[in-house]
């Protein structure tokens, strides 16, 4: 997906009859409105209980509202492969999205907590600028 899920955004050119799976690629989603969810939600309501749905590469403002929203999934189970999370590095005072893979960062889903990184420059180690508990809600849902 790209550009941004508002008032205007249109999911109804997209057909998922005889569908198995579907992937949503959020890396070029730059906005997300309180309408846009609205609009999102009535999309995502419509896809078949049958369809398998996987998130990858997931920016913040789409965890925000995974964790805020909880309406945004609907009653679906999602596999969030893929997210961006913000971090710090104090040492060298280098800041970036860096890409977590759920399966690969997290082991303990019903216990979330930021994997240990160190910084691409320094080489010390990385903070996550979020707190863990907020900024990795949503990987309770993946501990189901």
């Amino acid at each position: 997906m790209v550009g941004s899920i508002d008032n205007e955004a249109d999911f109804s050119t997209l057909g998922f009859s005889d569908i198995k799976k579907i992937v949503f690629n959020f890396e070029g989603v730059r906005l997300i409105s309180s309408s846009g969810i609205q609009t999102w939600i009535k999309f995502f309501s419509g896809i078949s209980e049958s369809v398998s749905i996987e998130f990858v590469r997931s920016p913040l403002r789409i965890i925000t509202q995974i964790n805020l929203v909880l309406g945004f999934l609907f009653s679906k189970t999602v596999n969030i492969n893929s997210f961006f999370a913000p971090n710090s590095c104090e040492e060298c005072d280098d800041s970036k999205q860096i890409l977590l893979e759920t399966k690969a960062h997290f082991h303990n889903f019903a216990a979330p907590a930021a994997p240990v990184l160190n910084c691409d420059l320094c080489k010390k180690e990385i903070d996550f600028d979020r707190l863990e508990k907020k900024n990795f809600l949503f990987s309770k849902r993946l501990a189901a």
